[in-house]
């Protein structure tokens, strides 16, 4: 169903080889719904031979009539990488993730779920590979202070939009930088 887990505390999961749908809340867990705690399911296993959904390292992805969706970020991996031709990011996909570290997503992106790429921590590095070049560059990497200012923009930047807004991350970008000096960095390096 839509929701057949939403909000429990599992840690682990195997996809059957014939499952054919995965609700859009459905592997929504309990410290991801609620923020609380980070979201419990980290083992999560697809039968090789399921046509539908696979495990691209840390993330469930679903094919789709157009491309892929990411669905679930099982927060076991620090440096993930969004698989080329990913078209969407499900609900709560990376929310209360807290071991994301380094994040490649692209502009092919064109709807992400409520809440979708919320995480609750630091990313050091986040590219965005560009679909098209812009004005010669094929990607964008940020990196955000590591303050409570960098980090807060950061999470807005990715958290609320429905969509990979790059005008929005160079934005937050600009004015967590501008204010990097006014606020303790996480790391006690002056900048």
């Amino acid at each position: 169903g839509k929701e057949a887990f939403l909000g429990c505390n599992l840690e682990e999961l195997t996809l059957p080889v014939g499952l054919e749908q995965v609700g859009e809340m459905a592997l929504v867990m309990y410290g991801a719904h609620h923020g609380s705690t980070a979201p419990s399911l980290k083992d999560l296993k697809v039968d090789p031979r399921n046509v539908r959904f696979f495990m691209a390292e840390s993330l469930l992805m679903e094919r789709t009539s157009d491309g892929f969706k990411a669905i679930h970020y099982t927060d076991t991996e620090p440096c993930v990488v969004v698989p080329e031709g990913t078209k969407a990011i499900a609900p709560y996909a990376f929310n209360g993730a807290r071991n994301l570290h380094e994040l490649t997503l692209s502009t092919e992106i064109a709807n992400i779920g409520m809440r979708g790429l919320a995480v609750d921590c630091h990313i050091d590095l986040v590219q965005i590979n560009l679909a098209s070049p812009l004005e010669g560059h094929e990607r964008f990497a940020f990196a955000f202070p590591a303050t409570d200012r960098g980090t807060h923009h950061l999470q807005l930047a990715l958290g609320v939009p429905q969509y990979l807004d790059i005008e929005g991350l160079f934005a937050a970008y600009d004015n967590a930088i501008v204010h990097a000096r006014n606020f303790d960095s996480s790391d006690d390096i002056a900048i």
